[in-house]
């Protein structure tokens, strides 16, 4: 986890290392990657489970004191080392076993982004539905405060997985992005960029979706929380589509416009996951073709995804996203903050970032990075496993012997810091007895 400059003894390669054509390509590829599924169905869905209204205090106060000086200092250390997450040991490899099944090859995310209509039918979409008959009543319902809730650390929990989830944190994508940059480059204006964009695209897909739910209830003279018959991905693939069909002016063409927009803006995320594989595998077997690894993390990810469209696969998505898509890379986040201010150093980071951008981190970032990021994470943590409850879908409880599955790749994960801290003390070890002998 020792950033290291680039140029170095110790990476004698990094001159050869592939950089981005100009500032711009990283910055929209960065914008390709965090504004994804996400923000369509995850976020929509997390805030009606968590208080509407009141989810939404919790989720700003996370992205100003934690995700966006989480992201910041990701990508302060992808581009000052200027290496991808094989060569920061344990975290990185813990988060690539996790997103295994997500991989994905497609295409550069700067064309992903430019041909992506996800910035347009999503204006177009807005301006529909909050006209639609009762859709201020779906807004509301969306925006209405349960004040009791902000009392809960399961919307707190809720709030830190979901801005860490969209934002890409912890999972080494936005390391790896960083790590083919300038070493000069001004990474702090992509991130606020970035942040700001995926927090706002974040709140319109709330206002769309409820604003639909809101139609429906109307047409259907129901509450609005009986229109929501199933959560997660149920949001995106069910709601969506049917207030699609219910729109008088040409309802065919907003149909294929918005599931073109979906595969695009998955496709624009899982290039990012794909790169990190990539970059894994590229920067520890430099030997091998591009086409080679490209084809075969597509094809072996291909293969693993393939049980998510299984007349189960929801069932099973449900539970890898508690295991693995939340669970593991919240408890490896708190291992990496820790490791990086408490072990290798806040002062140390801090004048790496100044040698880098020639401007040290204020106050702010310093008490985030230190203080408040680790305090607020265990915090939370701790509170949610003890109230933790029975994981359960469609209100009925996981068997056991499925649980234990979950649990075995949650066991997994995070065993991979402990595993590659003893391999990297034992090649050490051999290093130093060499050198003496």
């Amino acid at each position: 986890l020792v950033a290291m400059p680039p140029n170095t003894e110790t990476e004698s390669n990094s001159e050869d290392r592939a950089k981005w054509g100009n500032s711009i390509e990283f910055l929209m590829s960065c914008i390709a990657m965090n504004v994804g599924l996400g923000n369509i169905w995850r976020f929509p869905f997390v805030a009606y489970e968590n208080g509407g209204g009141a989810f939404l205090i919790p989720y700003i106060s996370v992205l100003i004191l934690l995700g966006r000086p989480m992201y910041y200092l990701e990508m302060c250390l992808g581009q000052f080392s200027s290496r991808g997450n094989v060569k920061m040991r344990g975290i990185r490899t813990a988060h690539r076993y996790i997103f295994c099944g997500y991989i994905l090859l497609f295409t550069n995310g700067t064309h992903v982004l430019l041909f992506n209509p996800f910035f347009y039918c999503r204006f177009a979409l807005v301006s529909i539905s909050v006209t639609l008959e009762g859709a201020g009543t779906g807004i509301l319902y969306f925006v209405t405060p349960d004040w009791d809730k902000l009392l809960s650390a399961k919307v707190w929990y809720s709030a830190v997985t979901q801005c860490f989830f969209s934002l890409n944190i912890g999972f080494g994508s936005v390391t790896m992005y960083a790590s083919y940059n300038n070493f000069y480059h001004n990474v702090y204006r992509d991130a606020m960029v970035v942040t700001t964009l995926d927090t706002f695209t974040s709140f319109l897909s709330g206002l769309i979706i409820f604003g639909i739910l809101g139609n429906l209830a109307y047409k259907m003279d129901v509450e609005v929380s009986d229109v929501v018959k199933s959560g997660g991905t149920g949001l995106a693939f069910i709601s969506y589509p049917e207030a699609i069909a219910r729109f008088e002016m040409v309802p065919w063409l907003f149909a294929i416009l918005f599931f073109f927009m979906l595969f695009v803006l998955g496709a624009g995320s899982l290039v990012a996951l794909q790169g990190c594989a990539f970059t894994v595998i590229m920067d520890a077997f430099p030997h091998l073709k591009i086409w080679q690894v490209s084809l075969s993390t597509a094809i072996v990810g291909f293969i693993i995804g393939l049980v998510y469209i299984t007349p189960g696969g929801q069932y099973i998505f449900t539970m890898v996203d508690f295991f693995g898509g939340t669970f593991i890379f919240y408890v490896l986040t708190i291992v990496e903050v820790f490791s990086i201010m408490w072990w290798y150093g806040l002062e140390n980071i801090c004048l790496d970032i100044e040698f880098m951008l020639k401007k040290k981190p204020g106050i702010y970032w310093r008490i985030c990075w230190s203080v408040i990021i680790p305090i607020v994470l265990v915090t939370v943590f701790v509170y949610f496993l003890v109230t933790l409850e029975e994981l359960t879908y469609e209100d009925k409880q996981y068997p056991k012997n499925i649980i234990v599955w979950g649990w075995l790749l949650f066991g997994v994960g995070i065993m991979q810091p402990v595993i590659w801290w003893i391999v990297q003390i034992l090649q050490n070890f051999r290093k130093e007895s060499f050198t003496k002998n």
